[in-house]
């Protein structure tokens, strides 16, 4: 058990960095758009961009986080020629991808955790005397329940697309960016047969 400790803790060493650098372009990303908003000559409107802000975290900011995360798991051990060594220790290799793969989605979970507390917080600061944003409200709204589980689902596809390419690529830019490419193929292709086989009908109109 202690192997496996200290396995875990060498693993959230390598990924706290990621984290820390999603928390942080968590806090910076409103302040990003205010100023786009501002510079461009058109309306702020802060309430509205507070409202919008989980899913801009949920959709984008997110799943790239999650690709870095996932590439990360792997390809960092093949770089610097560890991965014999911490095959060779007595621990089963079973427990070593699975302590790996659970910090690196450890990793990715904080960070979206990261970020809608950085959304609540927005969101009580430009709704002055309200309790901020609820979950349930979001997933409420007209098709925005949907696009945030459909954000989730990708979110979790591209982490395991990076995860796979991190087991036979050195460098963990290399891995998430393969993760990423094969992931918007792999979701075109479920778009257009989505689209095309009117399969779930129901769902389309607020899927597409």
């Amino acid at each position: 058990m202690s192997a496996t400790k200290a396995l875990a803790w060498k693993e959230w060493r390598e990924q706290r960095l990621t984290v820390l650098v999603g928390i942080v372009m968590s806090i910076a990303t409103p302040f990003v758009m205010i100023a786009g908003a501002t510079t461009g000559g058109g309306r702020l409107d802060l309430a509205g961009l507070a409202d919008v802000l989980p899913m801009v975290f949920a959709a984008l900011l997110v799943p790239l986080l999650a690709a870095a995360a996932g590439g990360a798991t792997i390809a960092s051990e093949l770089g610097e020629g560890t991965l014999g060594f911490l095959l060779s220790r007595p621990v089963p290799r079973a427990r070593i991808w699975s302590v790996k793969i659970a910090i690196g989605a450890a990793a990715t979970l904080a960070i979206l955790l990261g970020s809608l507390v950085v959304a609540w917080i927005f969101a009580l600061v430009t709704h002055p005397g309200e309790s901020g944003f609820s979950i349930r409200e979001i997933l409420s709204r007209d098709s925005a329940g949907l696009a945030v589980v459909a954000a989730l689902s990708a979110t979790g596809l591209l982490f395991s697309a990076s995860v796979f390419f991190s087991t036979f690529l050195s460098r963990a830019m290399n891995a998430a960016a393969a993760g990423l490419a094969a992931s918007s193929v792999m979701l075109v292709v479920l778009f257009v047969i989505l689209s095309r086989l009117d399969i779930v009908p129901r769902l389309e109109p607020g899927l597409f």
